[in-house]
């Protein structure tokens, strides 16, 4: 049976909220009923919760309202234990393997996903021919994208990008940061445990606009508290894009598909470790990993290669586990 926290943490993320989850353990969020009494409308402005995601949780509280937390215990869940990944970037090009990351919460690299294929996708704002993608079904045609992005990668170049080093050390104490915050004026992050020391001993933070600077005036520094989330402790910088070829701006960059949803989706067909493969094709002579498999009805798995010591038997990376386990071909296509 899934723990409390992990039920609230699978019900925000099947309304696509899991970004909040932190939020809501520190607003006092135990238990998935608390969801009912235990937030106010000013708790989602404070969280800076937009329109749709207003909506989003209305409907989540009447789906707990209505069904209470009974059903939650025959969905799929997400493990709550630490778990790695492999990982590359332009100037490093070769792989490395990030372990014991937090699973809570991954929400740069989520929220990052889901604003990039948002944009690549047709939306009421954004039209391409007369298919619309709902924002719900973004991650459905994840593949989609990543074969537009893939495609268009061929023809750039990692040597003419330009990085950035960004600290993750708190200039006022050199230790890294656990909860970055602003204060009115300033634009450097600091240490909340440091501002309030400072506001306890009646001290001032130069250039700070507040006069009289109280625990009201500090705001989260999300935009920070994210990129810790996503990194390893042991980091204390990463890498931050600001430009190509010294011809982009250096606060973000834009993305202009010039192709149709119908032509970017053609392209999926390209790059064969992004078609789900139908599990007794597997049994073929030659076919090599990575190729995506499902392995229920609600989970992808990756085909990786066939067991060597069982036939009938292929190795398959669980995404949702963290680790590869061994599934007999047979009993996956009758699933």
């Amino acid at each position: 049976m899934a723990s409390e926290m992990e039920k609230v943490y699978n019900i925000l993320e099947r309304n696509k909220l899991q970004g909040f989850y932190n939020q809501f353990v520190q607003l006092g969020i135990e238990s998935v009923q608390d969801f009912i009494n235990g937030v106010t409308d000013e708790d989602l402005d404070n969280m800076r919760f937009t329109p749709v995601q207003k909506n989003k949780y209305k409907y989540m509280k009447d789906e707990i309202q209505r069904l209470g937390a009974g059903p939650l215990q025959n969905t799929l869940t997400k493990s709550l234990q630490a778990y790695g990944l492999y990982y590359s970037f332009p100037k490093c090009p070769e792989r490395r393997e990030i372990l014991d990351m937090d699973p809570q919460n991954t929400i740069a690299i989520v929220e990052g996903l889901y604003y990039l294929f948002r944009e690549l996708l047709p939306s009421l704002t954004k039209r391409s021919g007369d298919r619309i993608i709902e924002d719900i079904d973004v991650f459905e045609y994840a593949p989609v994208c990543w074969a537009y992005l893939l495609s268009q990668a061929k023809n750039e170049s990692a040597e003419r990008e330009n990085y950035a080093s960004i600290s993750m050390k708190a200039q006022s104490t050199n230790q890294r940061f656990s909860e970055p915050v602003y204060v009115p004026g300033v634009p450097e992050v600091f240490e909340r445990m440091y501002v309030l020391d400072i506001i306890r001993e009646g001290g001032k933070i130069p250039n700070c606009s507040k006069l009289n600077l109280t625990e009201t005036s500090i705001k989260k520094a999300t935009n920070v508290e994210k990129i810790l989330l996503s990194l390893p402790p042991f980091m204390d910088y990463y890498l931050c894009w600001i430009g190509y070829d010294g011809t982009t701006p250096k606060s973000s960059f834009n993305i202009n598909s010039e192709k149709t949803f119908s032509q970017m989706k053609a392209e999926v067909e390209n790059y064969s470790h992004l078609v789900i493969m139908p599990p007794l094709q597997l049994k073929a002579v030659g076919i090599e990993g990575p190729r995506l498999v499902l392995l229920s009805h609600e989970k992808l798995g990756m085909y990786m290669e066939k067991d060597k010591k069982t036939p009938q038997n292929i190795v398959v990376f669980d995404p949702l586990a963290g680790k590869s386990v061994a599934v007999n071909v047979d009993v996956l296509a009758n699933t």
